[in-house]
């Protein structure tokens, strides 16, 4: 071996390539697996940790709720939506002839009304 080559300093480690998030693992070189593991690590977002993970646990259950109560809210007021349309279509079926003709006329009077105040 000649002096330069002595004196040279060794190889770089080499760095396995490691995938973008949510994109496939490239294909190991031979390694002992740990291009694998990193790239599951770099679908992780921010800091690598137990404490991390249980944060965004905590988050995705609190997202979970916050789901849950919005939906059991859209389901109360549809029935309560649905029971209204009941009540009033009952009512609609107990009016007379001369009541829905009333009707009519006041719709058509407030249309008028409205018709006169846009011009």
């Amino acid at each position: 071996m000649s002096r330069t080559e002595a004196d040279a300093r060794p190889p770089a480690a080499t760095v396995a390539p490691v995938a973008a998030p949510g994109s496939a693992a490239p294909a190991s070189n031979g390694s002992s697996g740990s291009a694998g593991f990193v790239a599951l690590l770099a679908d992780v977002p921010g800091a690598v940790g137990g404490e991390q993970l249980g944060e965004s646990i905590a988050r995705l259950r609190r997202e979970q709720d916050a789901v849950r109560a919005n939906r059991k809210r859209v389901t109360n007021e549809l029935k309560n939506a649905q029971k209204r349309k009941q009540r009033l279509k009952k009512r609609a079926k107990q009016l007379s002839d001369t009541d829905l003709v009333s009707v009519l006329q006041l719709r058509a009077s407030e249309k008028a009304a409205v018709a006169t105040a846009a011009e």
